[in-house]
């Protein structure tokens, strides 16, 4: 593997890391469970899976992508 195909690799695991999807169906299961059990919660108020999951970091655009990998090819 090359260092640029390395780095492409690294620069693809930041943007969509593999746990991502295991946790977001924990935290939907969580929601439902919680939804289900609802006697803590306000009348009228559901719970997600954002809930659960924290503050996420607020998506790149394609350029903000394109521009950091260019910025690992440089090195």
């Amino acid at each position: 593997m090359s260092r640029r195909e390395f780095n492409q690799c690294l620069a693809y695991l930041q943007i969509e890391p593999p746990e991502h999807g295991d946790n977001v169906r924990t935290a939907s299961l969580m929601a439902q469970i919680g939804n289900f059990a609802g006697k803590s919660l306000k009348k009228g108020t559901t719970l997600t899976a954002d809930d659960y999951l924290g503050k996420s970091k607020p998506e790149q655009t394609a350029e903000e992508q394109q521009a950091f990998l260019r910025g690992l090819n440089k090195e």
